[in-house]
């Protein structure tokens, strides 16, 4: 199991290490730092580029133009040849007014973005312009800036570095704010982020590698952290996880799923949501839909209990809640719709299910429509 983090936990994250534990925001930003530039040189020795290369790193103002910056310094003391060029033009943070003179002191060759600048010509572009905190449209100079970093991908040897997310992307749903840069790698901090793994911010991210840049233990968060370990996802790892069917067991013993799916016309959803469900390990599983889907779903998926409603879903209140009870675990939302019948039963299932649930698809769009946040 993987944690994720929006911008607000990653944030929380960042405070809860520097404050509550003095770990000093420059050490966390060196870490990050060595993470991308050991990235780029491993890169470049596979790719048989380990001499000669050129490197320019695009920073904004903030802190990730920070850990530009940073991984700038260390690729030159590595005798690789860098070029930094400017962004932003705002005063920046303190960590950045502080590795820019660092930068300035050591004479790394910077400048400001112009207009002019082929950034075709490098073999890579480190991407620090926008990290997680951004929260609005990307336009002007930072649009035009973007808009030539993405033409250098023209040249099919010349690479983009992400640092930490690609510059556009939100961190907490994976839109695009305006125009994004488009990585071949990402070099994300701590934590995946959700930006990241939904689409479209997915397809702008490239080959995605978390490193650790010296948070505090996930132990700690738990504690800390109120809004840390509310998303993840899980990998190959947890596969391992699943239980080993033992001879003398039965489906009663694999737990009983209830899935609330389909509407008219939509019997498939229904139908594939419990092939999924028995598929994972589940021993029972009822389906609850619409009395039109029954005898598809019958023929379709026939080791599966299924109940149906009809027109008038407040007459079968007493009969869902009751499912509920007798249910482990319970999904909602494949092609139920989003008619009022749909919101009636979205509203029941919310108001007395005790176990795990799982909402999608449809449940997800009448809580959207709502403004409701499903966490």
């Amino acid at each position: 199991m993987r944690y994720l983090t929006d911008s607000h936990t990653m944030k929380a994250v960042d405070n809860c290490s520097i404050h509550e534990f003095g770990i000093p925001s420059v050490v966390l930003m060196e870490r990050a730092a060595l993470g991308v530039s050991a990235f780029l040189r491993k890169h470049a020795e596979h790719n048989n580029k380990k001499t000669g290369i050129k490197v320019v790193c695009v920073c904004g103002s903030g802190n990730n133009g920070a850990d530009g910056l940073a991984a700038a310094r260390q690729l030159n003391e590595d005798g690789i040849d860098v070029h930094v060029v400017f962004a932003g033009t705002s005063e920046g943070t303190d960590e950045y007014r502080l590795q820019k003179s660092i930068v300035g002191n050591l004479g790394i060759d910077c400048v400001e973005y112009d207009g002019n600048i082929d950034f075709s010509e490098y073999d890579y572009i480190i991407d620090a312009i926008f990290g997680i905190g951004l929260s609005r449209a990307v336009e002007g100079r930072y649009a035009q800036v973007i808009e030539a970093i993405n033409k250098a991908r023209e040249n099919p040897d010349t690479k983009i570095i992400a640092v930490d997310i690609a510059s556009g992307i939100s961190a907490d749903n994976g839109q695009i704010m305006g125009i994004a840069v488009k990585a071949d790698y990402t070099i994300t901090f701590g934590y995946n982020k959700t930006g990241i793994m939904f689409y479209p911010g997915a397809s702008y991210s490239g080959s995605v590698k978390v490193i650790n840049a010296g948070f505090v233990t996930e132990d700690i968060l738990h504690k800390k952290v109120k809004c840390f370990g509310s998303i993840f996802t899980y990998d190959d790892e947890d596969v391992g996880r699943l239980l080993v069917r033992k001879p003398d067991s039965n489906k009663g013993t694999y737990g009983r799923a209830l899935i609330i799916a389909g509407s008219f016309g939509m019997s498939g959803a229904a139908a594939l949501s419990a092939k999924a469900c028995y598929r994972s390990g589940c021993g029972l599983v009822r389906i609850l839909t619409c009395e039109s889907n029954r005898v598809i779903l019958q023929q379709n998926v026939p080791e599966a209990v299924i109940s149906c409603y009809g027109d008038d879903i407040n007459a079968y209140e007493d009969d869902i809640i009751a499912m509920l009870d007798w249910a482990d675990a319970v999904v909602i939302g494949p092609g139920i719709g989003k008619e009022q019948c749909a919101e009636k039963l979205l509203d029941i299932v919310i108001s007395h299910v005790t176990s795990p649930i799982v909402l999608d698809a449809d449940a997800l769009n009448i809580m959207a429509k709502r403004g409701t946040d499903p966490r």
